[in-house]
């Protein structure tokens, strides 16, 4: 069974449909089941549309458009207390630099802040528990507070 939006489309520019996919469902033993959108169109709300707000910086748009905040999996690559520095995984969109109130997602997370400052790392000013040096987490992008400023990294503060 596959279930997609009523208005969902795939292919070569967007040139199979719903009718389409049952059609093939039907010739190759697979049901297909349609759920009715609700709140955005398809165009209102298309990845496309999501991944702009991210580099935008409109991470609260974003958030709208998927129907939870924006997330990154990032890698703790140094820490000083509560404060981390984060490697970002691959293939993520990344806001622009600033400063943004979010969250870690997962047991003992907590609310944050966290710094971009434009490359592949973040700091993150952490609340409760968090992940050890090496570790992984989720992070979830709520608001923008602040565009770039110079923020220096979690070894250049500590030393």
């Amino acid at each position: 069974m596959i279930i997609v939006g009523s208005d969902w489309r795939y292919g070569h520019r967007a040139s199979g449909d719903v009718e389409l996919l049952r059609r093939l469902g039907q010739a190759s033993g697979f049901d297909v089941v349609t759920l009715e959108r609700s709140g955005h169109t398809a165009d209102e709300a298309s990845s496309t549309l999501a991944r702009t707000a991210v580099a935008r910086g409109q991470v609260e748009s974003a958030g709208a458009l998927l129907g939870r905040p924006h997330e990154l999996d990032v890698t703790v690559v140094d820490r000083a207390g509560t404060t981390l520095e984060a490697r970002i995984g691959s293939g993520f969109a990344v806001p622009p630099a600033g400063r943004y109130r979010g969250s870690l997602a997962g047991p003992g997370g907590g609310e944050c802040v966290i710094h971009v400052d434009g490359d592949e790392r973040l700091r993150i000013e952490a609340t409760g528990d968090v992940p050890p040096v090496g570790g992984a987490t989720r992070l979830q992008f709520v608001s923008r507070l602040e565009q770039a400023r110079n923020i220096p990294s979690v070894g250049a503060r500590s030393g």
